[in-house]
């Protein structure tokens, strides 16, 4: 990989990071037979192939005892089951960096020389481990980022990078989200009811999309495919209303698309229930938190002010803000000088000099709160873990609050965010909707929590679920 007039040692840098995948499935062959001339080199590839191991954040930490004691708890419940005479099909709804992404490469412009610039696909979200070793999570971010045109009000990735989600129609895209089975999301749920008769593929489908797109093109690209996925799916089970259940940003992403792009003699033809699992359908502060200051979850070892920069190129973090119709005048944030309301969210962020999160806020505005259901629904919720409702700022330094206080909610939505606006729908339709609050149940854990499980299994017919106390 070197070039005319390079040392070895020059020429064995430059393959350690033009082929990282190839040099960290040769290291231990190769370790033996290589001689170093300087100790710096040695320890640099050293700490190469131990990043790739031992990643930051928390993404792949598997708590194995809870989730085996899941596992057994579901198994137990399923085995105790007895199933309807006609199996509701179910289509997943997946949620915020709850699909996986993958990406092709054709003449990528690249700021770093040694990012791929032709490349078939490869998975973006997750990554492979060996691609996130520095300096090569420079290429990720790059990759993973999104351009926004406020003319078109649309999001597009960088020249030459083309980002799908694999498996419309299956639940490879959503039931893990690496391919080494670690960062399960939907797995429980799946296993579950293939234990009970579904048929992925058949009676059992989702619906991954990419996450990062702001409602105006979610609207625009991705509900007529939601839309032939439910209908293929009814007609395929012999006329069949359809389940929908989702998760967190899946939440408002699935009440948009009821709201208001069917109409409501569709959805008593094709829609059974609904059961959303810790819907953040009016929002969360956590949005403004992660969109204003630095990020500080150092997710694969990026940067806070590169991983910062990627979270406010994606539109979903700007549909994801407070909503005014679930929150009203409710102070949210306070600097010295003037109190924030989800309704001045766009003057907040132009008064912290970040004019592209404003015109992404600008853009989402109409599209959050939608103002009704008009299915039969189920709403799961975590509470009794405080969750950011107020921010303070010094009004000088904007990276970090230097006070906030919580309230009830999951921990990352506050009650109101999560069942606010779906008490104003029950107040207005005719079809039910229940709420199911689970105490301690952190956001996104649903999926994983025996007791949410069993309220969708219930949804969809089936009788004698027993959850064990073990």
């Amino acid at each position: 990989s070197g070039t005319t007039g390079d040392t070895a040692e020059t020429a064995c840098c430059k393959a350690i990071l033009l082929s990282n995948r190839f040099v960290l499935a040769q290291v231990h062959r190769l370790l033996p037979e290589m001689k170093f001339n300087s100790a710096a080199l040695f320890f640099a590839l050293v700490s190469s192939v131990l990043a790739v191991f031992k990643p930051s954040g928390s993404l792949f930490d598997v708590p194995q005892s809870d989730r085996l004691a899941a596992y057994k708890r579901v198994s137990y419940m399923v085995q105790s089951a007895n199933r309807p005479a006609t199996l509701t099909p179910l289509v997943i709804v997946p949620s915020l960096i709850g699909s996986r992404l993958e990406a092709t490469l054709h003449n990528k412009v690249s700021k770093h020389w040694y990012c791929k610039k032709d490349s078939k696909a490869f998975p973006l979200w997750i990554p492979n481990l060996e691609d996130m070793v520095e300096p090569f999570s420079n290429c990720w971010a790059e990759d993973i980022t999104l351009e926004f045109d406020n003319a078109t009000q649309t999001w597009h990735s960088p020249q030459g990078v083309t980002v799908t989600a694999p498996y419309y129609g299956g639940v490879e895209g959503v039931e893990y989200l690496d391919g080494y089975n670690q960062s399960g999301v939907w797995d429980m749920v799946v296993e579950g009811l293939v234990g009970l008769g579904y048929t992925v593929g058949v009676n059992l489908v989702s619906a991954p999309y990419d996450w990062r797109v702001g409602p105006t093109q979610v609207v625009a690209e991705q509900f007529a495919p939601l839309q032939a996925l439910i209908e293929q799916t009814y007609a395929r089970n012999n006329n069949t209303p359809v389940a929908l259940t989702s998760l967190s940003m899946g939440g408002p992403y699935t009440a948009l698309f009821l709201s208001t792009f069917v109409s409501q003699a569709w959805k008593d033809q094709h829609i059974a229930s609904f059961t959303s699992y810790s819907g953040a359908f009016g929002g969360s502060l956590i949005a403004a938190y992660e969109l204003t200051c630095l990020n500080p979850d150092n997710l694969f070892g990026i940067n806070d002010v590169m991983m910062s920069g990627l979270v406010r190129s994606w539109g979903s973090s700007a549909w994801m803000l407070p909503a005014e119709g679930a929150f009203n005048d409710t102070v949210m944030i306070t600097t010295p000088s003037k109190n924030y309301t989800a309704a001045d969210l766009v003057s907040f962020f132009l008064d912290v000099s970040l004019p592209d999160v404003a015109e992404q806020v600008q853009a989402a505005l109409p599209f959050m709160a939608p103002p009704t259901l008009g299915v039969a629904a189920n709403i799961v919720y975590g509470t009794n873990l405080s969750t950011v409702a107020w921010l303070e700022f010094d009004g000088k330094n904007y990276t970090e609050p230097i006070a906030a206080t919580g309230e009830d909610g999951d921990g990352t939505v506050t009650r109101t965010g999560l069942v606010g606006l779906p008490q104003m729908w029950a107040s207005g339709q005719t079809q039910p909707i229940e709420f199911f609050g689970i105490a301690n149940m952190p956001h996104g854990n649903a999926t994983h929590t025996p007791a949410a499980i069993k309220v969708l299994f219930d949804s969809l017919g089936f009788s004698n679920l027993k959850l064990p106390d073990f």
